[in-house]
């Protein structure tokens, strides 16, 4: 079968450079650097000083924000519906190669290829007239059960989409003839190994996508993990792992595939924020269905009136984008907050259920400093 074929429109890499190696006006502090960025005459010198300068942490994602607002002021305004969708597309592959992985090295590393794709949507503009792909290889010559099953499900193909962007990563990272011989063989075993495993039969059926695109984001994770040690054998060490696993472990308590607000985005492109989601919409329902109609009623209006809150204090940004760190913690910290309320507010309140209306967002660096102002609110509840 082909082998995870190239895609035509491929996400360039990060480069992993630190401050020092900035050979442009950016090579200072970080508001320096969010200044040049800034001034910048084009789209391609944008995107070039970001690559340039990358630090390779989280504060990348605010100077790629920089560089993806200059690219997207060339063909934004220009897209139609259906142009932006396939553009937001590209874009959050980008975050869901990266969503299930920790540390500020991966945020970095999803900033920058969404710099990458801004920076080829404003060079080539007929890129926006071309919907995302449905797998890595031409669907219409598909002939493996395998690549059948891939075809059939916009979810499989997507993971195959990432899988194949971090296997030509790893394949360009390899030093040698021979360690490319060996990237290759150890993919050929790994697709037999799951083909047995999983049992694709051409369909789209539950057990078998869930299956295979376990199977994709333990490896893609696995691949873009070791990527960052140099070691290319821990991608063999993440197999025992990756073969206990039955189904894909959900990102979010919705669906990661298509986020449709600026929040949903956030929520999406952090893994750890994305847990944090499903706790709280579990202790939602938990305190819905231990609630009193009177409760149900106050409750599902002071969470509506809660989610209003944190869309207002949270610095989301815009849907698309990789989110900066701030908007990360602000809706981390608000999160936890909260289902830490919802947890005790309808069972300990005694009846009185002001406690769901007192909102607070208050997000700490890790000196303890606050990370935003502190906006505490106390809202009426609505009658």
């Amino acid at each position: 079968m082909v082998l995870f074929c190239l895609l035509a429109v491929v996400t360039p890499q990060a480069h992993a450079e630190t401050p020092g190696g900035c050979s442009g006006p950016g090579n200072g502090t970080g508001d320096e650097l969010l200044a040049a960025i800034t001034k910048t005459k084009s789209c391609k010198a944008a995107a070039a000083l970001y690559n340039d300068c990358i630090w390779g942490s989280s504060a990348d994602t605010a100077f790629a924000a920089a560089a993806v607002r200059k690219c997207e002021a060339d063909f934004v305004p220009k897209l139609n519906k259906s142009e932006m969708t396939n553009y937001a597309d590209r874009m959050q592959l980008c975050a869901y190669q990266y969503s299930m992985t920790s540390g500020t090295f991966y945020m970095s590393m999803a900033a920058g290829c969404q710099v990458g794709i801004a920076e080829q949507f404003s060079a080539n503009p007929k890129l926006a007239r071309t919907p995302l792909p449905k797998a890595s290889f031409d669907c219409a010559k598909a002939q493996t059960p395998l690549e059948r099953s891939i075809c059939a499900s916009p979810a499989l193909g997507r993971a195959d989409l990432v899988l194949n962007d971090s296997f030509r990563d790893e394949m360009q990272s390899a030093q040698t003839a021979e360690d490319k011989r060996h990237i290759t063989e150890r993919q050929k075993v790994w697709l037999d190994r799951i083909t047995s495993r999983c049992k694709p039969d051409g369909s789209a059926k539950t057990e078998v996508v869930d299956c295979l695109r376990s199977a994709f984001e333990a490896r893609f994770t696995a691949i873009n993990q070791c990527f960052q040690t140099g070691t290319a054998e821990c991608v063999d060490d993440s197999e025992a792992e990756e073969a206990t696993a039955t189904a894909p472990a959900p990102r979010a308590s919705f669906n990661c595939d298509a986020p449709k607000t600026p929040i949903e985005v956030v929520i999406c492109a952090d893994g750890e924020l994305g847990k944090a989601d499903i706790k709280l919409s579990q202790a939602y329902k938990s305190a819905l269905n231990g609630a009193t109609d009177a409760q149900r009623d106050v409750l599902i209006k002071s969470q509506r009136a809660w989610l209003s809150f944190v869309q207002a204090t949270c610095p989301l940004g815009v849907i698309g984008g990789i989110p900066p760190v701030q908007a990360r913690a602000c809706v981390r910290s608000a999160f936890e907050r909260r289902t830490q309320d919802l947890s005790q507010c309808v069972t300990d309140s005694g009846g009185d259920n002001n406690c769901l209306w007192q909102f607070d967002v208050m997000p700490k660096k890790a000196d303890n400093a606050p990370l935003l102002a502190p906006r505490p609110v106390h809202l009426v509840p609505v009658q």
